[in-house]
């Protein structure tokens, strides 16, 4: 037993670089491969413990839950159909089975484009054609786990590469793929985390060829990131260019203009080769990114101009976790790793080359100019800091050993396959210690005051920050004062290491300190979900066969359509076409996140019709408060808070075909001019067209005044008596207090639409309004982006339809959820009468 006991030692010493042994180079990455999959395994299953002990799964509420998991499920029946006529030797039917568009995509989308943002071509969620959909939650379950773990292997075989010691490989991919980033954005965003596996894959082909071998690394990894979006592929091109050109120089030194042309010839075609290859999914993603909407997002105030607090958080939250990727989060190992690095003697040249490829992540990172340049000048967001965290978990992986060093040499022996300029000898960067000492301990104090004694930067977080760093520093000091086996302090420090990421997951994810686990749902969510949600009965399938769409209240899950396959108006995916969104600005239509969350038409009578909505599905027990609808259909569905919830089925009696005629048309500059009422009427009775030539080719030409308008302007009185918590004076609007309500009282117009329109509705200091409305016949709450907001459009005004009612609708409540100083330059109300619709629809068909 103890013969076997020290067999297995002396193996893990020599799969971890402590001890020579005769171990063959594929025993030791086999051993090596095992200790990493143990101590991921453990640093998981403790960091996460939270997760099952409460029996959720990591389906978060908002993007996994509304795309991700729709997405995969959506991969999955894509690919199935196709394979499943293939085999059966119907090759004809096997390309049908391969659409690519969708009509229940939103309201009509191509395919690849808002997929392929969500994985259709990551080979990871491929492997959801071998899934059925009962099991979808679980494989997506087993992917939130796989992904960090393959990151952390693919950045060891980086480090492999370089030549490096194996237990600080280790300790470096343990560092990588339990980042901050990789913590946050693998549950949230799964997609996201696919670049931390190819970032390291894409600089070792890229340096294989810089090093004159084979670029075939380089080019499947190219091809690989680029099947997954453009998103990423740019972030990591952006390092790629700087790298390769910080890298020629550290390989060649005065050579470097005779090896840059050559050397970037060959990388560059390698690069298109790649992206040549993952075309036919790459292409129609950047045509669909460039005829998508626009986003409009804000821009920070100061993009190169920030304060003395911003900066010293930054570096702060390089080694503290923050529950976002605008922070790095890395373990504490990180920050003396740093410091020795900045104030050792080592080799000249790498040190030259990183602090300059270093310098470029830290001005991206530490201004918001370099996140706004990082993700397309499309936003300001960290999204990137997946390449900081591997720039510095490299550097940790290259220092450990010269901070832990072997105590029988005074010197590394070997040479790192990145330090090709380096000389044999090596001194030990801590041939001084008294210097580092002093570095070590001011840092310690410096770091210690913001982090425990600041109130404006303490934090858990931080917390958890210094307590690592405290016995890593010690372990620093011991293993080069104290006479034991650097063995012991390889292990401990590798422990405490394991030890900070179980906190730093720990901490993100408890309620009591980062709260990150509120937003994740619990098991069986996905059957819940598509149980609960408004769906198509037998009844309407098998007896209609013709092409109609298919509205349902507005809801949080705007992708239901996707779901249960049937044509609807709600989406919500990150790239859709952009004219659609333009209709529904015209349109002055209350939505959020409009590029990319759609919410239908707010059941306005003439959107629908034109839309061909033909059926409204709801579970609730109200009847739609729509003009036209009758109950078609009613069964009663078994859930699991609801054994006999029923589902309701309404028929539009005025619903048009996916095809129509019309025999007038207006020119669309005067068509813009009208008021959003007036549009969807003039849609009824004439096509607008923008194009000068059309105008004059086509008959039926006429102008606005042409038209019947029939909607008017309704007088109401503003029942503001006894209201202490709201004045509205000179366009502004201040409200004191949560969930102030005030009442319109008017006089309505029977057999009609109602509609209250808010105009010039704008905060400069808030970042969402959720306003609700309430009649006798109607509730409903929307949330609109304002200026703080990141998706804030340049929206003033808001139409929100009260309903149809053949009664005359006399009082509206408007109820401001969010207290707070708003510009509000007018309200008004409108009424719709419906004596014409009837006639212009049929006069449509």
């Amino acid at each position: 037993m103890k013969e076997k006991t020290g067999n297995l030692w002396k193996s893990l010493q020599s799969a971890l670089d402590f001890a020579d042994d005769p171990l063959s180079r594929r025993k030791k990455l086999l051993w090596f491969w095992g200790i990493y999959t143990l101590l991921f395994g453990i640093i998981f299953m403790l960091g996460f413990w939270i997760f099952f002990q409460r029996g959720l799964s990591f389906i978060h509420r908002y993007d996994a839950l509304q795309q991700h998991i729709v997405a995969q499920q959506y991969f999955g029946q894509y690919w199935r159909a196709l394979l499943r006529n293939y085999f059966t030797g119907d090759f004809f039917s096997a390309l049908s089975a391969l659409p690519m568009f969708d009509f229940g995509i939103g309201m009509g989308n191509d395919i690849i484009q808002p997929l392929t943002t969500l994985g259709i071509g990551d080979v990871f969620s491929l492997g959801s054609v071998f899934v059925p959909v009962r099991h979808t939650e679980t494989y997506y379950n087993a992917l939130i786990i796989l992904r960090p773990y393959l990151a952390g292997l693919t950045f060891s075989a980086f480090c492999f590469y370089a030549k490096q010691k194996n237990w600080a490989i280790l300790t470096g991919s343990l560092v990588y793929a339990f980042s901050g980033y990789a913590l946050f954005a693998n549950p949230r965003h799964p997609f996201f985390s696919i670049a931390l596996i190819y970032a390291p894959l894409v600089f070792l082909g890229l340096d294989m060829i810089l090093r004159k071998k084979k670029p075939f690394l380089f080019i499947i990894s190219i091809f690989l990131l680029a099947l997954t979006g453009f998103y990423f592929l740019y972030m990591i091109s952006v390092f790629m260019f700087v790298y390769a050109f910080i890298r020629i120089y550290h390989l060649y030194g005065k050579k470097f203009w005779r090896k840059i042309f050559p050397l970037s010839l060959k990388a560059i075609s390698s690069y298109l080769l790649g992206l040549m290859m993952a075309s036919v999914l790459f292409l129609p993603m950047i045509l669909g990114f460039f005829l998508g909407p626009d986003r409009g997002v804000t821009l920070p105030e100061h993009l190169w101009f920030i304060s003395l607090d911003h900066i010293i958080s930054k570096f702060i939250n390089i080694t503290a976790m923050f529950a976002t990727w605008d922070y790095l989060g890395l373990a504490a190992v990180v920050l003396p790793v740093l410091i020795m690095f900045f104030i050792s003697k080592t080799e000249k040249p790498f040190k030259r080359c990183f602090l300059l490829f270093f310098g470029f992540a830290l001005i991206l990172y530490i201004f918001p100019a370099g996140s706004l340049f990082m993700n397309g000048f499309g936003y300001a967001t960290g999204r990137w800091t997946f390449l900081f965290s591997l720039i510095l978990s490299f550097l940790t992986v290259y220092m450990l050993p010269r901070i832990l060093p072997f105590n029988q040499v005074s010197s590394v022996s070997s040479v790192s396959s990145l330090d090709s300029r380096a000389k044999p000898s090596i001194k030990y960067m801590l041939s001084n210690l008294k210097k580092e000492t002093v570095f070590l301990i001011v840092s310690l104090c410096v770091y210690g005051y913001f982090t425990v004694f600041n109130d404006t930067f303490r934090s858990w977080g931080s917390l958890i920050a210094f307590c690592m760093l405290l016995p890593t520093v010690i372990i620093i000091f011991a293993c080069n004062t104290v006479k034991l086996k650097p063995t012991v302090f390889r292990i401990a420090l590798i422990l405490v290491v394991a030890v900070n990421l179980i906190l730093n997951s720990y901490y993100m994810n408890h309620e009591d300190t980062g709260k990150y686990i509120n937003d994740f749902e619990p098991h069986g969510i996905v059957k819940t979900t598509y149980n609960s949600l408004p769906s198509l009965s037998k009844k309407v399938r098998e007896n209609d066969q013709s092409f109609y769409r298919v509205d349902v209240p507005y809801n949080w899950f705007p992708n239901s359509s996707s779901m249960l396959n049937y044509n609807g108006l709600t989406s919500y995916w990150s790239l859709m076409n952009g004219v659609i969104p333009q209709g529904f600005v015209e349109n002055e239509l209350p939505l959020r996140f409009l590029f990319c969350i759609r919410g239908g038409f707010d059941g306005r009578a003439a959107l629908n019709a034109l839309a061909s909505v033909k059926y409204y599905s709801t579970r609730k027990h109200d009847t739609p408060a729509y003009f036209g609808y009758t109950l078609y259909d009613e069964t009663n569905h078994k859930t699991k808070t609801d054994k006999k919830q029923k589902q309701k089925i309404y028929l539009n009696e005025y619903s048009l075909p996916l095809g129509y005629t019309y025999d007038k048309h207006i020119p669309g500059e005067e068509y813009l001019e009208l008021s959003a009422l007036d549009k969807q009427e003039a849609m009824l009775q004439a096509v607008v067209l923008n194009n000068a030539e059309e105008e004059k080719i086509y008959p039926g030409a006429v102008n606005i005044e042409d038209l019947q308008f029939t909607s008017r302007e309704i007088p109401y009185i503003l029942q503001s008596n006894g209201l202490t918590d709201l004045t509205w004076d000179d366009n502004v609007l201040n409200i004191e207090k949560d969930n102030t309500a005030v009442t319109l009282t008017f006089a309505g117009e029977a057999d009609s639409e109602t509609y209250v329109r808010l105009s010039g509705f704008f905060s400069e200091t808030m970042l969402e309004a959720e306003v609700s409305l309430k009649t006798e016949i109607l509730y409903k709450s929307r949330t609109v982006p304002l200026a703080k907001h990141p998706y804030f459009y340049d929206e003033y005004d808001y139409l929100f339809n009260l309903g149809y009612s053949e009664e005359p609708q006399t009082a509206v409540t408007i109820t401001f959820k969010n207290k707070g100083t708003y510009s509000l330059e007018d309200i008004k109300i409108y009424c719709y009468p419906m004596k014409n619709y009837p006639a212009q629809v049929n006069a449509l068909k």
